[in-house]
């Protein structure tokens, strides 16, 4: 059993030197990130040829769709469609539903009587109950109903190419020996995804690309286990082209049973924010994790029905203050770990006050900028009295910025 070490038990010097001189990497990515977009477009590298997608070796692993959702009937039911459409069939479909009653159990019938219809019913359906209407809590209720050996926790509206759970499981046997514990795939920005498209990988990033990304991703900076860095892999043993990668986004996560089996997606966040974050990170301390350079997946990103619609002000807010929440938990609040965060919330609220000056969408920025506020106050803040600030922060914000 892989244990989670807990470096707020650390001793305060040790914690405060994880981040000591990230305020010098932040105020030199100020002065990069303008002639960034013009360097990296010239720095592209031209697409190879993909291995031959028949090449895949059959998986002997077993695989499983485990969703957590809420109020989205159609988009869960057209993920499903695509889970049931698949060259090698799942062994089940575990759906966590937090939508009130009799929506849910007419999602729960539609389901039912979709797999009915394609004589599919030696797939188990399971539905387990949500403890609280919460991605990550139903998210962890969903791993405990399923039992196949790799779990697909997609988001409800994540569709997948038919070949895509068969390229999967044979990245994970490719990768068993290297210690590959989750695996994702490039998206596609259309549906449904034609054939065609399979037949290059994705550009990969180049070194300047590389660089520029790293200067923009906070953990990348920090040291000690929660580090976001990518582990080593001999790309020549996998029977299509993949990259190692220091996180997964959570819409296209797809992940071993026994590796998700020991940690927990953490519920104690503030919101549906950084959630993907945490678990990379966790993930990383079991293994690799890596992404396969096909578009094999679509995520459609539909908009929520609770206000907390992707670029909202509520959901800006809550993106950049759970940034700060988790800095705190991971690594203490010692005096340069406060300053680290209140410097990367101001960065995040400066990026999206110039984005809204071009697209004119005011939300973000003003949720990113009322964050910033937030981190300044909760840097001045008393230890013991941080996660009531922060809980009432997010209360606040909800009653005053729902469905804006």
């Amino acid at each position: 059993m892989i244990t989670t070490p807990v470096l707020a038990s650390d001793s305060p010097a040790t914690r405060e030197r994880y981040a000591g001189n990230a305020a010098v990497v932040v105020i030199g990515c100020l002065a990069l990130r303008a002639g960034s977009h013009v360097l990296i477009s010239l720095s592209r590298t031209e697409m190879t040829p993909a291995a031959s997608l028949n090449s895949a070796p059959k998986a002997s692993l077993s695989w499983g769709l485990a969703i957590a959702t809420y109020r989205r009937p159609t988009e869960l039911l057209t993920c499903v469609t695509s889970a049931l459409d698949q060259t090698l069939a799942p062994v089940e479909i575990v759906i966590c539903d937090s939508t009130p009653e009799p929506d849910a159990a007419a999602t729960r019938e539609a389901i039912r009587a979709l797999v009915e219809a394609r004589g599919m019913s030696h797939i188990r359906l399971a539905f387990p109950p949500a403890p609280r209407p919460q991605q990550t809590s139903q998210r962890n209720a969903a791993v405990d109903a399923s039992s196949a050996d790799v779990l697909f926790m997609i988001d409800d509206d994540t569709y997948m190419h038919p070949k895509c759970a068969e390229l999967v499981l044979a990245t994970f046997e490719a990768g068993h020996d290297q210690g590959v514990v989750a695996v994702a795939a490039d998206l596609s920005p259309t549906w449904p995804i034609a054939d065609a498209a399979l037949q290059h990988p994705s550009s990969d990033a180049s070194p300047l690309q590389d660089f520029f990304w790293r200067l923009r991703s906070p953990y990348r900076w920090l040291r000690g286990p929660h580090r976001s860095v990518p582990r080593k892999l001999d790309l020549s043993k996998f029977p299509v082209p993949v990259k190692s990668v220091p996180s997964i986004v959570g819409a296209c996560l797809v992940v071993r049973r026994d590796a998700v089996l020991k940690f927990r997606f953490e519920e104690d966040l503030l919101s549906n924010m950084h959630e993907d974050s945490d678990s990379s990170i966790k993930l990383l301390r079991l293994g690799a994790l890596c992404r396969i350079r096909l578009p094999l997946m679509h995520h459609v990103a539909a908009g929520r029905k609770d206000g907390e619609a992707r670029g909202s002000t509520l959901n800006r807010f809550c993106f950049s203050l759970n940034f700060v929440y988790l800095l705190y938990k991971w690594y203490g609040t010692g005096p340069y770990i406060r300053a680290y965060g209140v410097i990367w919330s101001a960065w995040l609220a400066t990026l999206d006050t110039f984005a809204s000056l071009l697209n004119g969408k005011r939300g973000a920025a003003q949720g990113a900028r009322a964050a910033f506020r937030e981190a300044v106050r909760l840097a001045l803040t008393a230890g013991a009295a941080q996660q009531s600030c922060f809980l009432n922060a997010v209360e606040a914000a909800r009653a005053r910025w729902r469905g804006k």
